[in-house]
């Protein structure tokens, strides 16, 4: 029984050592590979900095951190982004997919040659996870963050969020326009608009959901060109579901939308629509819609309403976009016009 038990301490004493000797060879050749990337993006043109990089994680995995990375486009319009802080861990029984974590401020840059924009984002529990498929290219994007802050130019201002949760499926390259080149599905929890969409609606979104998929092939070259050789081929975004909570609003559809050949915003969405009396009388009394807009809207929904399962008025809408208009349930609404997509 003691023999058994020191050739199973010897044995346990060899195979410690052996990993040990594995996890330290594989954090030289981390870096090493990291270093090679770096150099490798360098001779591209693009511009990498950064200060300490370190591997830990022993002896689990291997803890890649970057303190204040910095990565820049050759051009000022292909963007900039900079950190506090950067990490990604490698795993030996899921090597494939990598968490990752954006601790302290985010900072990005981008343009279209003619203006820039900077975005910060700021999360108290930001996380991230991409996974590779077996030949290293990337197919899945997920981030979840809590206490979330992004801070956009004053045009734009800030959002505050308690919760996001975004993935992001991507396919290989489409054969057709029916078939999907990305598929999103996103979760927005309490998030807090600088400014209401328009006077008289919240500034708080309660719930926002959204599943949907990018159909059709974007070409690579100038974004505009690219656009237009998508829309031309017949490409949608499909919305499965799309939920807005904005008390008093409450939406619950799904849709497709396109664009025109004047880059207008073409589609059709439905679903259950509810708090529409209320939210008619806030856009009337901020000076939204006419008074008399309002009463025609409050009319036609009345006529239309019906009360749902759980005891509130509901109504069916189908909101259309054509021809550079918007109507609901074949109502144009007068005043509103859908302008142009530019892409530059």
């Amino acid at each position: 029984m003691r023999r058994i038990s020191r050739i199973a301490a010897v044995l346990a004493v060899a195979l410690a050592a052996i990993w040990s000797g594995i996890w330290f060879y594989v954090q030289g050749e981390v870096r090493r590979q990291t270093f090679s990337w770096i150099e490798q993006q360098r001779a591209q043109g693009t511009t990498v900095e950064h200060g300490t990089i370190s591997v830990s994680g022993f002896p689990l995995w291997w803890r890649v951190e970057f303190e204040n990375p910095r990565i820049a486009g050759a051009e000022a319009s292909r963007g900039e982004w900079r950190g506090t802080r950067a990490a990604g861990i490698l795993r030996p029984w899921a090597y494939r997919v990598i968490p990752l974590r954006f601790e302290g401020e985010q900072h990005l840059t981008f343009g279209d040659g003619r203006r820039t924009w900077n975005v910060t984002t700021l999360a108290a529990e930001p996380d991230a996870q991409i996974t590779l498929g077996p030949n290293g290219r990337l197919e899945r994007v997920d981030v979840d963050m809590q206490g979330y802050e992004v801070r956009g130019p004053a045009e734009i201002g800030t959002y505050r969020g308690q919760r996001a949760t975004i993935a992001v499926q991507l396919r290989p390259t489409p054969r057709s326009h029916m078939d999907s080149l990305v598929d999103v599905t996103a979760t927005l929890l309490d998030l807090d608009l600088p400014q209401p969409p328009a006077p008289g609606l919240a500034t708080r979104v309660q719930r926002f959901d959204l599943d949907g998929s990018f159909k059709g092939n974007l070409p690579p070259g100038r974004l505009a060109e690219a656009v237009a050789a998508w829309r031309d081929d017949g490409g949608t975004i499909d919305i499965n579901r799309l939920v807005l909570v904005s008390a008093p609003l409450d939406f619950d559809g799904n849709g497709t939308l396109a664009l025109d050949n004047q880059n207008r915003a073409l589609g059709a969405f439905s679903g259950r629509l509810r708090g529409y009396n209320e939210t008619i009388d806030g856009l009337a009394r901020a000076g939204t819609i006419a008074p008399m807009l309002a009463v025609g809207l409050r009319l036609f929904m009345t006529g239309i309403q019906r009360q749902g399962r759980d005891g509130r008025m509901e109504v069916q809408v189908a909101i259309t976009a054509q021809d550079g208009m918007l109507s609901v349930n074949d109502f144009r609404l007068p005043g509103i016009r859908l302008l142009p997509l530019r892409f530059e």
